[in-house]
């Protein structure tokens, strides 16, 4: 990384993916209220009463931001009895439910670069969406997808399978791994013509199997794949070591999952009632709690833009009041009642976040910001809200 006047001038070595990442132009400076600029002071007075008169607030956003933001974040919420969701969806949530029903046997990327000598990517591109994971850690692969993808150009083998299917395909894994019988016969057969039973036969011969997939496996496949894969990951330990690594769309979502499960217990959808959460996965979402009309204030943390389309076009959503915390320089074509300007995270903002494969890792700020970090104007707003009662 080349720096000139304070800017990053040049990128070497940096997949797409970074380089967008990187090159984001800076947000305002300013805070605006009701879209008018505005003082600090003024905004965080603005953001409490807001805050203070809401019915039902609702905290979202969050899976782009430091693990300190959104530690701040959950305290906001128990402070104001909101909802906090971070979820894209029914299928997001699908999956996190499934996690916690089945388990999920993970690795780090060190593991796979270094054991690993079957890695099965399953509905997934991660040559696409994560550039560098197949070019550092993976040598070769198995691509098991509904079409052709860059992923499955670069496979040692590509098997094409209905993404309808994919959950009937695990369960005929189990079936077969079920019975140690019909498992060491597969195991066995030298060239398989068919190409469910060369994988079944990879994977029984293997030392250690990584099948990676990406948190949209739900809405692509079904949410009960999530659960069969699972099982069938747990049923292939039984004869070899066998893992399931998720690949996170976003840069820090599993940190948003782990801060609010270590401080309530819970994942997603979680709401407080004088200061004790509550989880209710089915109402406490951000798509249930729009299209319902049951938030009567938004605190966004980062781009709108990131929510669900069936959020964004809701005619609710408009007219619901909103507090942002802007990271981004995109025009918003809503008008939010509160803006405020924020360092983004591994930019112009240093703090701790977690890799896909729940390592912790602590990107340092390239940047000088003039914006406050994301966590002190949650702070500030904190105050603000207790010099009011």
């Amino acid at each position: 990384m080349e720096m000139r006047d304070g800017q990053i001038a040049e990128l070497h070595n940096v997949c797409k993916v970074g380089e967008s990442w990187f090159h984001t132009p800076a947000p305002p400076t300013s805070c605006f209220v009701d879209g008018k600029q505005a003082s600090r002071e003024a905004a965080v007075e603005a953001a409490a009463k807001l805050i203070s008169a809401a019915r039902l607030p609702l905290v979202c956003g969050l899976v782009d931001q430091s693990t300190e933001t959104q530690r701040a974040a959950i305290e906001l919420a128990k402070k104001s009895n909101a909802v906090i969701d971070w979820t894209s969806g029914r299928a997001a949530a699908a999956s996190l439910l499934a996690w916690q029903q089945v388990g999920n046997v993970s690795c780090s990327f060190g593991e796979i670069r270094q054991r690993a000598d079957l890695v099965i990517t399953w509905f997934c591109d991660p040559v696409r969406t994560h550039p560098r994971f197949i070019e550092r850690f993976v040598d070769r692969y198995i691509a098991v997808d509904q079409t052709k993808t860059n992923t499955t150009e670069g496979a040692e083998k590509s098997i094409r399978v209905d993404s309808s299917t994919a959950n009937r395909l695990c369960r005929q894994l189990r079936r077969h791994f079920y019975n140690v019988d019909t498992a060491n016969k597969i195991a066995n057969v030298e060239s398989p013509e068919d190409a469910f039973l060369e994988l079944a036969s990879r994977i029984q011969s293997s030392q250690y199997c990584v099948f990676v997939c990406d948190d949209s496996l739900a809405s692509r496949c079904g949410e009960a794949s999530v659960v069969s894969l699972s099982k069938l990951v747990r049923l292939i330990n039984d004869f070899t070591h066998c893992r399931l690594l998720v690949l996170h769309a976003h840069a820090n979502a599993l940190g948003i999952e782990n801060s609010l499960s270590w401080t309530t217990g819970f994942p997603f959808a979680v709401g407080f009632r004088n200061g004790e959460p509550i989880f209710r996965p089915d109402e406490f979402t951000v798509e249930h709690l729009i299209s319902h009309r049951l938030a009567d204030l938004v605190i966004c943390f980062g781009d709108p833009q990131q929510l669900p389309d069936r959020v964004l076009n809701h005619p609710n959503f408009r007219e619901v009041n909103k507090i942002v915390f802007d990271d981004t320089s995109v025009e918003s074509p809503m008008i939010d009642n509160v803006r405020f300007p924020v360092a983004k995270f591994g930019v112009g903002q240093s703090g701790t976040g977690f890799r896909s494969d729940g390592v912790p890792v602590k990107p340092v700020a390239h940047l000088e910001s003039v914006d406050r970090p994301c966590d002190w104007w949650v702070k500030q707003i904190i105050k603000s809200i207790d010099s009011c009662h």
